[in-house]
């Protein structure tokens, strides 16, 4: 180099001259690379997530796409690139026209390419009356929040009003054997093992539900009440209590029916397969008169029971709530007697006294079935069993030692 300096200094070249020259031999030429890292989110580079690349600051985006689509075979229209910002994973999206350039990529760069796949989400009419899908392009490293946005983009304005979907509002679902995740914003596609062909499930994330509740004379009440899939039962009790003022532990929620068993306070609305416009039946846990004369002193309780338990579940009750009195007097077997409201009495002996009886009043048979209401009154009275004689004569059995309550 010095060599060099000389012989140009020996042909009239000036210092300033000679400095300048070797400035701008060492600055490197427009014809030499840069290499970046090419990253994907799946071994699509021979069994490798990404590859070294040697690329000018000249390369369009587009350029580097042809490239990746020689080492893979992917067309880059399925392909989204990104530069990497911070170790965190921001990332720039990286249009087509622009420059390597252009978007100040240095030596050692890292380039995101994410191969779009398509999915499928259904909305199983959670939302509207008829199930209807469509088809969404995604990659593994899109966002949820990303997804919800892409579909409200694909639904057309008028039917976004009439629904009232919007990102915030929808709620997405995603797993094997219908025990669906509900996937939460901030997650990747990859996060949650979503691939290509798959469905992911769309509800509306708060929707709104019918419950009727049925009066005495068959009158019902109706309340519409907002609520999530995820919430559980107990909550939805809470939002009823709201509306009608009626205390939770009252409160009975059937599903289709108010003959279906009642609904647990500890399961999720998604576990009974509440949607939105599902119809719950609302009845109430009421309260009866229970009446008995130990030793002819008169004894009145207040007893709370539902309408589906059963004669015999109301005698356990008693024996539960009146233990005291139960040792004190010695209740053989409790007795039940519906008390009407006109004065006709009707008296009843369970099965355990008398294998055969009124079978109206079965204790297997429910307070439903057997007329008990709100307020309804029943009696409870001593009675013995029945000898075989007797039984074999046509007896029946009468309360004792109190003669006039076998009139009640």
């Amino acid at each position: 180099m010095k060599q060099f300096c000389l012989s140009l200094f020996s042909v009239g070249i000036s210092a300033g001259q000679i400095t300048m020259l070797l400035l701008l031999m060492m600055m490197p030429s427009s014809t030499d690379g840069i290499e970046i890292t090419v990253k994907a989110d799946q071994k699509i580079f021979n069994e490798s997530n990404q590859i070294a690349v040697v690329v000018q600051g000249s390369t369009t985006v587009e350029e580097l796409k042809e490239r990746i689509k020689e080492e893979t075979g992917i067309s880059p229209t399925k392909q989204t690139l990104k530069k990497l910002i911070n170790p965190d994973g921001t990332a720039t999206v990286l249009q087509d026209s622009e420059t390597m350039a252009g978007n100040k990529i240095e030596e050692g760069a890292i380039i995101l390419v994410f191969v779009n796949f398509e999915i499928t989400v259904k909305a199983d009419r959670m939302i509207t009356l008829l199930s209807w899908t469509i088809t969404v392009e995604v990659n593994g490293w899109d966002k949820v929040e990303d997804l919800k946005k892409n579909i409200i983009g694909k639904l057309s304005e008028k039917f976004k009003r009439k629904h009232g979907i919007e990102p915030e509002k929808i709620s997405l679902q995603y797993g094997p054997n219908d025990d669906y995740d509900v996937l939460k914003d901030e997650k990747t596609i990859d996060d949650y093992h979503i691939k290509k062909g798959a469905i992911v499930h769309l509800s509306i994330a708060e929707f709104e539900i019918i419950v009727k509740q049925y009066g005495k004379k068959n009158e019902a009440k109706t309340y519409n009440v907002w609520v999530k899939r995820e919430e559980i039962v107990a909550i939805l009790k809470k939002k009823i209590e709201n509306k009608s003022g009626i205390y939770p532990h009252r409160q009975i929620l059937n599903c289709k029916t108010t003959d279906d068993p009642e609904m647990e306070d500890i399961k999720t609305l998604k576990e009974y397969g509440i949607e939105n416009g599902t119809i719950l039946f609302l009845s109430l846990e009421f309260e009866v008169v229970v009446e008995y004369v130990p030793n002819e002193d008169w004894k009145k309780y207040k007893i709370m029971v539902k309408k589906r338990d059963t004669l015999a579940t109301l005698k356990d009750k008693i024996r539960e709530k009146y233990t005291e009195d139960y040792n004190e007097y010695g209740f053989g077997t409790i007795e039940l007697v519906k008390k009407f409201k006109t004065d006709e009495r009707e008296p009843f002996v369970s099965l355990d006294d008398v294998e055969l009886w009124h079978e109206d009043f079965d204790e297997y048979k429910t307070m439903d079935q057997c007329g008990i209401r709100e307020g309804s009154m029943v009696s409870v009275f001593y009675a013995r069993r029945l000898d075989k004689e007797e039984y074999d004569q046509g007896y029946y059995i009468r309360p004792w030692p109190t003669p006039k309550m076998i009139y009640l």
